[in-house]
């Protein structure tokens, strides 16, 4: 993989407190925290990434990804937006914990073995967020690594429900299923996959803010996303109970690719009360 100069992205906006949601069984702390420390210059970026190489196919969705493109929650994005800014929004703050992964398995299973500068292979793993019930609309979430000292090599991906909500690189987009923003995580769309390594991350949301540190180096991961920006997810997942979310990092060909140091995240999802709404 090429060599690197250590670069902190930051896409800004301005602050709000997000609040938080509780579970049972993953290591949940009522910590209050806010967004985290952005650092870094100030940029306004577009979040589409146009086909720039024969890489950039046009893929169809798999059956799982096109259902969940399709899929329809409660209530609809603009609802989301409405009755985040006129409800009380309420405040449950959890910590999950992604353990560190030291190399990746290539070629075992769907991985494929080892090519410099291509998604090669992937680690995975999952945890989950557990909301107050089905009538739990989510506003917006923040995340805050507990530790400056997080690594990862080659890229990370983090999802919720199978939908990206950061990447620290987005040059594999054009390979993923989206529809209206929302880009769908699947390892068979983008295995062996070129990769630019120059490209810039991703934040779900053109308002959302984001302090990803780039591969291989040290730093840590903020991110927060506002109610503009979370509303076509909230509204597609409204009605949930919990949310699955998932911590992705590709390898090439080195030792010690697909890994990434652990990852203590503490998580605050805004919501609202539709129950009290509906009263």
């Amino acid at each position: 993989m090429a060599d690197l100069r250590f670069k902190t992205y930051s896409i800004l906006a301005k602050a709000i407190l997000l609040n938080g949601c509780s579970g049972d069984g993953i290591g949940f702390s009522g910590v209050d925290v806010g967004g985290g420390t952005f650092k870094g210059d100030t940029k306004t970026e577009e979040v589409v990434v146009a086909p720039s190489s024969s890489d950039a196919i046009v893929v169809n969705p798999s059956e799982e990804a096109a259902e969940a493109l399709e899929s329809e929650g409660l209530v609809e994005s603009q609802d989301v937006v409405d009755l985040c800014s006129q409800l009380t929004q309420k405040t449950v703050v959890q910590t999950l914990s992604f353990p560190a992964i030291s190399e990746c398995a290539f070629g075992e299973g769907e991985n494929l073995g080892r090519v410099n500068g291509r998604i090669q292979a992937v680690s995975q793993q999952f945890s989950q967020i557990e909301l107050p019930g089905t009538e739990a609309l989510v506003c917006g979430l923040s995340m805050t690594s507990q530790s400056s000292q997080l690594q990862y090599d080659d890229l990370l991906v983090m999802t919720l429900e199978s939908f990206v909500i950061m990447s620290s690189n987005r040059s594999f987009f054009s390979r993923l299923s989206q529809k209206e923003g929302l880009y769908f995580w699947e390892f068979e769309s983008v295995r062996g996959m070129a990769v630019d390594f120059d490209a810039d991350p991703y934040c779900l949301g053109a308002n959302s803010g984001c302090e990803i540190p780039e591969t291989d180096t040290f730093g840590q991961l903020a991110v927060q996303y506002f109610p503009e920006d979370f509303a076509i997810l909230s509204a597609k997942l409204s009605g949930r109970e919990t949310l699955m979310v998932s911590l992705v990092a590709t390898g090439d060909n080195d030792n010690g690719d697909c890994m990434h140091s652990d990852f203590s995240m503490t998580y605050a999802v805004s919501y609202v009360d539709l129950a009290v709404g509906d009263e």
